[in-house]
């Protein structure tokens, strides 16, 4: 079965990760994980094109620690939200017949509000320039490559 089958209707989709439950922990920059062919973790996420929310598996051991160091290291305040943008497209050249292997999740921690603001598509016309910029550019981002 294809790891990514679950996440396939959200490609290319920014997703709002509400929970994150790991199955492997990070420790000394390494990951160990207590049994083979079981996702690192799991994450609960709200998307549109989703019945309110899902719970997907984290299958890749790049993703695992990006979420990871995003939770663990650098927490998650009220003030701010953690967003994720699955694609298997982003993989370029050679790269490209290798990507069932590759992380597929960017990784994103942003001021609370910006997933609502991401896909409401009026909101652009409303709030175009600099300043809409700036209230959903990340804080501090890990990307799949």
């Amino acid at each position: 079965m294809n790891k990514d089958t679950f996440w396939g209707n959200l490609e290319d989709e920014v997703i709002l990760v509400k929970k994150f439950s790991p199955l492997a922990e990070v420790k000394n920059s390494k990951v160990f994980s207590k049994r083979l062919n079981i996702p690192y973790a799991y994450v609960t996420v709200n998307s549109p094109k989703l019945d309110p929310e899902a719970i997907l598996p984290i299958n890749h051991k790049k993703d695992f620690v990006h979420l990871w160091e995003a939770f663990k290291i650098r927490t998650i305040s009220d003030s701010k939200e953690l967003l994720i943008h699955f694609s298997r497209k982003h993989h370029s050249g050679l790269l490209k017949l290798f990507y069932r292997f590759l992380p597929h999740l960017r990784v994103m921690i942003c001021p609370s509000g910006a997933y609502s603001k991401i896909i409401n598509p009026n909101w652009w016309k409303q709030t175009p320039g600099r300043e809409a910029f700036l209230s959903i550019r990340p804080i501090q981002e890990w990307d799949a490559i």
